[in-house]
């Protein structure tokens, strides 16, 4: 078995295996895994709710409370199913799985223990085998939580107790397991009967409301629908909502169509109040009541309000803070709206500069844009391009040499910071060229800016140029021998 998971290996190449232990590392060769930012943080969760846990299957709802990743690092399970069962179900869900574990492994043991039967016993060891190799992925993934594999899980205790009590060379019975001493009364089938028949409508209603939305969301989200086709629509939603009383989507998608297609703001937040009441720390919601709110000055400061609870459910959303400040600079709080914005660049630097453009369309000038970019790397960096880009080279230089000293105090260091900023230089120093095309200490500049970014053949011509200016130039002569040979 051994020799063929090698040549197996060997035969795809080795590479995928390494290429994923590489990226446990960063550039400092720290460890930076995902997994145990997300474990860490459900500890966390753990550690408020440490003996019934936040409920099966809220998660995904708590996890954004305790969340410290940045944008788009949303799970829905823990990728560890112990410490899922630990959030979920808390110290009792925890003693009740380990006590099943013992109950049926240990008492398994002890029969196999006193079996000859050669094939039952090898069974029995390779069946246990499997459980454990499912169990140890489990401490890695959600591994329980595909249904799959949780069935495969089951049936394979089912299969451990078969193995450890079927009697296949007896006469006294098929199996070493006791007898029932009672039979099976009218109250017991009645209540598995009443069981089966609830999971069974959950189960089905489930289905059938997937069968909805499946119908229904390609018609909402490919174009805005008409009144008569709206209303068709929220009546599928009914429907739906009936079938599966307990999800939160389907209301919030009924408010989103009263919203954005009826235009009717009180039916739409008659259905997200209806969709709170099952997902209470639903960040996406508050906002949506938020934004129903602020339409009204009426209700201002009930928006001020749902919108500070959205971020305080899911601070590193960046989307509720952003949405938040641009209610702010509407209000005429411009400084408030200003920190805002600046925390919500701080947690997602790639919207730099879409953010400030937000912030310009509603009137904010330049100096305060400046004050809005928190004082990172590369959202000063961002801001540096964008100035440069729209002609305020003066203002632009400024916040290049800004983002140098951060560099000098930052740890996470990219190449592609410095790249960005010599390319400023060299623009710059281009157009000094364009404007004195007879100084060599211009093109001997623009040489070392193109020397440093890796361009070598444009480094040459400069350096070439330096010489035709002033021959006896013996750094440009070192240069370009050393480059070219």
């Amino acid at each position: 078995l051994c020799g063929v998971i090698l040549v197996s290996v060997g035969w795809f190449g080795w590479d995928p295996i390494f290429d994923r232990f590489n990226d446990i590392r960063n550039n400092n060769g720290d460890i930076e895994e995902v997994r145990l930012q997300v474990w860490q943080d459900s500890l966390a969760i753990v550690r408020d709710f440490p003996l019934t846990g936040t409920g099966f299957g809220t998660y995904k709802d708590i996890y954004p409370v305790y969340r410290t990743l940045p944008e788009g690092s949303d799970f829905l399970h823990a990728h560890n199913d112990y410490l899922e069962w630990a959030t979920d179900s808390g110290l009792i869900g925890l003693l009740l799985f380990g006590w099943f574990l013992a109950a049926v492994v240990v008492r398994g043991v002890k029969a196999v223990l006193k079996r000859r039967d050669p094939y039952l016993i090898h069974l029995f060891w390779g069946v246990l085998a499997g459980i454990l190799a499912i169990m140890c992925h489990s401490a890695v993934d959600f591994n329980l939580h595909i249904g799959a594999n949780g069935l495969i899980f089951f049936v394979l205790f089912a299969l451990m107790l078969s193995a450890a009590h079927t009697r296949f060379h007896s006469r006294n019975g098929p199996s070493y397991l006791p007898a029932r001493q009672k039979p099976v009364g009218p109250f017991q089938v009645a209540g598995a009967g009443l069981a089966f028949a609830i999971i069974l409508t959950t189960a089905g209603g489930g289905v059938f409301s997937r069968y909805i939305l499946k119908t229904t969301l390609p018609e909402i989200y490919e174009g805005p629908l008409s009144t008569r086709s709206a209303g068709k629509v929220l009546e599928q939603l009914t429907l739906a909502s009936r079938a599966a009383p307990l999800n939160d989507f389907v209301p919030m998608l009924s408010g989103d169509v009263s919203l954005e297609h009826l235009g009717d703001p009180e039916r739409a937040s008659i259905y997200y109040r209806r969709a709170l009441t099952m997902a209470p720390v639903n960040g996406d919601l508050l906002e949506r009541l938020a934004e129903e709110c602020a339409m009204n000055d009426a209700t201002a400061d009930k928006a001020e309000i749902l919108y500070r609870a959205a971020m305080k459910i899911d601070p590193m959303n960046p989307r509720f803070r952003r949405t938040f400040a641009l209610w702010l600079v509407d209000r005429k709080r411009i400084d408030e709206g200003i920190l805002q914005m600046r925390e919500a660049i701080a947690l997602s630097p790639l919207q730099t500069v879409e953010d400030l453009s937000l912030l310009s369309e509603k009137g904010i000038g330049t100096p305060e844009l400046g004050k809005a970019v928190p004082d990172l790397v590369r959202p000063q960096l961002a801001y540096a391009k964008h100035l440069a880009e729209s002609g305020a080279s003066e203002s632009a230089e400024a916040v290049f040499e800004k983002v140098l000293q951060l560099i000098g105090t930052g740890k996470d260091i990219q190449p592609g910071y410095f790249k960005d900023i010599c390319r400023f230089y060299i623009d710059a120093g281009s157009k000094a060229v364009s404007y004195f095309p007879n100084e060599p200490a211009f093109h001997l500049t623009a040489g070392q800016c193109y020397e440093k970014c890796d361009i070598s053949y444009r480094a040459v011509e400069e350096y070439q140029k330096t010489l035709a200016l002033d021959p006896k130039n013996a750094f440009a002569k070192r240069r370009i021998s050393l480059l070219i040979f």
